[in-house]
């Protein structure tokens, strides 16, 4: 990682979703973050990348099919996928006005989203094993509202993978986020091996399931 290169988000990133409008918002979004989510895109796809022995791509969120609504977050997501990450499991880090987050995951998008979620689940003692007490579960990315990892054991994991497999918008994904307040006091090297030590966290749960719609 190129600790000179790693951006830092500050305030003006997140003062961009009090714009009112979809056109100004879209415009601060492509001014202001998108050229941090490249960057810190280009260097964890390179890291992802030797960590996997294999390619993987960042795709930085476009927001294309928006015609009303402003976007309420921006994200940097990775795949395996040069085309997409979406339809596979991935990664994301992104930025709410009030927070930023690393997770893994898959999305209802994914028409191989009920094998990836019984795949984890398959896994479920070892990966609550392995989730710190300080993350979160997701059960739908576009509402920033988290289960703490402390409050999901074996059980409760399994019922999220089940009711995931049978809502046809149904997310699961696993991740860990600061809040602006925390963001804003980080310098780039604390910023960036905070996020690292997520992604190489989730990065034995990813493996678990890349070898599906992967190929």
């Amino acid at each position: 990682m190129n600790l000179e290169d790693f951006p830092v988000f500050q305030a003006d990133d997140f003062s961009v979703f009090d714009v009112p409008d979809l056109d100004g918002r879209m415009q601060a979004i492509k001014s202001v973050i998108r050229p941090k989510l490249e960057k810190i895109g280009a260097q964890f796809a390179q890291q992802l990348s030797y960590d996997l022995h294999r390619p993987v791509y960042a795709h930085v969120a476009k927001h294309a099919r928006r015609t009303v609504n402003p976007p309420k977050d921006t994200w940097v997501a990775f795949s395996e996928n040069p085309r997409g990450y979406k339809q596979h499991p991935h990664f994301q880090l992104g930025i709410w006005p009030t927070h930023v987050f690393v997770m893994f995951g898959v999305l209802y998008e994914s028409p191989n989203k009920s094998a990836i979620v019984q795949r984890l689940e398959n896994h479920a003692e070892t990966i609550i094993k392995h989730i710190p007490a300080d993350y979160f579960w997701m059960e739908d990315h576009t509402k920033p509202i988290y289960l703490s990892a402390r409050d999901v054991h074996v059980e409760k994991f399994k019922d999220m993978a089940e009711k995931c497999k049978n809502r046809r918008q149904g997310d699961l994904l696993i991740g860990k986020k600061w809040s602006a307040e925390q963001i804003l006091e980080m310098q780039a090297h604390q910023a960036l091996a905070s996020f690292q030590e997520v992604f190489q966290r989730l990065l034995s749960i990813y493996q678990l399931t890349s070898d599906i719609g992967n190929g």
